[in-house]
C-alpha cells in the first residue's frame, strides 16, 4: 500500500495555509484538519478546510455505491453538492 495513515488533528491556523483539497486559503485562526501519513515511506502532511474534509469523506464513503462518480451520487443525494457549493462560498468570505 502506498499510503499509510499516521494521525490527524484539528488545530486553529496560526498563519494562512492552502487547503490541499480545494486550493483556497485556510485563513489565520480558522479550525481545520491536518492529516499526517507516509507515502512510499516519506512523511507527508496535508491541511484541509474542515468542510472540504467532510465532503471528501462523503465522496469516499458513498462514491462506490454510484460507480465512483461523485457528481452522480451528489445529484442523487442532493445534500453533498449543496454543502460543496456552500462551503466554497463560506470559505471565500
Amino acid at each position: 500500500m502506498c499510503w499509510e495513515y499516521l494521525s490527524s488533528s484539528e488545530p486553529r491556523a496560526r498563519k494562512q495555509y492552502t487547503c490541499g483539497l480545494c486550493g483556497l486559503p485556510i485563513k489565520r485562526g480558522v479550525k481545520h484538519v491536518v492529516i499526517n501519513g507516509k507515502v512510499y515511506g516519506d512523511f507527508v502532511s496535508d491541511r484541509r478546510h474542515a468542510v472540504c474534509n467532510e465532503v471528501l469523506s462523503s465522496v469516499l464513503q458513498y462514491g462506490d455505491l454510484y460507480g465512483g462518480d461523485e457528481f452522480c451520487f451528489q445529484e442523487e443525494l442532493g445534500l453533498p453538492l449543496l454543502k460543496t457549493m456552500g462551503a466554497r462560498n463560506a470559505i471565500r468570505t
